[in-house]
């Protein structure tokens, strides 16, 4: 009898466990811990929070073949010589591949595996920030790291599928300026330029660009020209019944290409800087902002958030900053979550909300600036956003009172007439369901 309780026992202790679903904690995210170490393939919030994507298959003869006939299909819409300025760049960053006779002339073919300095990537290769990788040379970790999480599906860093998977996200997503400019070049040299300029963003000078970016194009568009619009059904390579010249697998889950940026947290502050601002600076008098802020703005104002501005609202220097602030959740509760019901409100209200939540940073050092410093005076504010925010690498972004819409900035890295304040990495970023905001002061 005794033996058979003792069974009973062990099998209701056995029953129990497969019944069970054991829920574990999810340990804190240390992100400065990882970004301080450039540790770009692991992130815990990454690996769980998944989103549906599709997995690219190119068709062609080469690289150069399959970029190219994935540009021009339909689904992408560019034409020969706009494709062949994309492609122009791409050879003039990474063209250290094997060789590709194009019209009777050797030229060397895209390269996915490219890193700077001549050097060739492995499969598991991690990205290091400040040195080139990959077909577009993507350098620093505000662009390598979402391209890391991009590429985590295909296994393999190096998928020239997966990369230019990646380039087309970018330029639907945080780089849409430099398709918008793609598709209104009208020749192979003009893409070339537009391209550079507002995708790669190389210190190439104009001779520079036209005669080595310019030249690889020219080689490109000759190749292709006859072939005005290339269509599936006319090549025998492309798969049949559809109308790319790539199969796509919809199936795949994969990590959300902006959920992981530097912040790791909504669009990311690089990411949103390039929607939310132009890319150069278009001097007073320009009020239009780009459609992406114009939203936010008319959201925020529905929400009885602080965007400031007077005649144009939103057209604000301290309602810029805390708008891209919120939005890309870098701090969600900066100038009071821009709510006017807390208090939210112009630079002094700012800055007063600053001193006793961020920590000061030295005013006239321009070497000490991470992306997300904010300077602040009496009557003005900007927001260092570092050198890969926009093509020409200057590294802020501000809009003026009534004057100016958000765009990349003149004013200066150290300027002793502001005062500089950083996020404390101890704070905590706090998370208010808002899509956009902001608060301003003048100038």
């Amino acid at each position: 009898m005794f033996k058979r309780i003792i069974a009973a026992m062990f099998t209701a202790i056995i029953l129990a466990n497969q019944l069970v679903t054991t829920v574990q904690a999810t340990p804190d995210f240390d992100e400065l811990f990882y970004s301080s170490n450039d540790i770009l393939f692991y992130d815990p919030r990454c690996d769980t929070k998944t989103a549906s994507g599709e997995i690219l298959s190119l068709i062609g003869d080469d690289n150069i073949d399959k970029v190219f006939k994935f540009l021009i299909a339909p689904a992408q819409g560019l034409s020969v010589a706009q494709a062949a300025g994309v492609i122009g760049n791409f050879l003039a960053e990474s063209g250290n591949g094997g060789q590709v006779e194009i019209n009777g002339q050797k030229v060397n073919d895209i390269n996915p595996k490219a890193i700077q300095g001549g050097g060739n990537a492995e499969p598991d290769y991690v990205p290091v920030n400040g040195v080139g990788f990959g077909i577009a040379q993507w350098t620093f970790t505000a662009r390598q790291q979402p391209l890391v999480n991009y590429m985590r599906p295909y296994g393999d860093i190096t998928s020239i599928d997966g990369q230019i998977g990646f380039l087309w996200s970018e330029l639907n997503g945080t780089h849409a300026p430099a398709l918008r400019k793609l598709k209104e070049a009208n020749t192979y040299m003009e893409a070339t330029y537009a391209f550079h300029k507002y995708y790669e963003g190389s210190a190439d000078s104009e001779a520079q660009v036209a005669s080595n970016r310019g030249g690889k194009a020219k080689l490109v568009f000759e190749r292709y020209s006859e072939a005005e619009r290339v269509t599936p059904e006319t090549d025998s390579n492309a798969s049949s019944g559809g109308d790319e010249f790539a199969t796509r697998d919809t199936g795949t889950s994969r990590t959300g290409t902006q959920s992981c940026t530097a912040t790791a947290s909504g669009e990311g502050l690089i990411g949103l800087v390039q929607k939310y601002a132009w890319p150069e600076y278009q001097g007073a008098g320009n009020i239009d902002p780009t459609d992406a802020y114009r939203q936010a703005v008319d959201t925020a104002i529905s929400q009885r958030r602080y965007v400031g501005g007077t005649l144009y609202k939103g057209i604000d220097c301290g309602g810029f900053v805390t708008t891209l602030i919120i939005d890309s959740k870098f701090d969600s509760d900066y100038n009071n979550g821009s709510e006017l019901s807390r208090g939210a409100g112009n630079t002094i209200a700012q800055e007063a909300w600053l001193r006793k939540n961020w920590k000061t940073v030295s005013s006239t050092d321009a070497t000490d600036r991470q992306p997300g410093d904010v300077a602040i005076n009496e009557t003005h504010t900007y927001i260092y956003v570092g050198p890969e925010a926009f093509p020409n690498k200057v590294p802020i972004a501000s809009a003026s009172w009534d004057e100016r819409a958000p765009m990349q900035g003149r004013e200066a890295v150290a300027d002793s007439s502001f005062r500089w304040y950083r996020k404390d990495a101890s704070t905590p970023t706090t998370s208010i369901p808002v899509t956009a905001g902001g608060g301003g002061g003048s100038w």
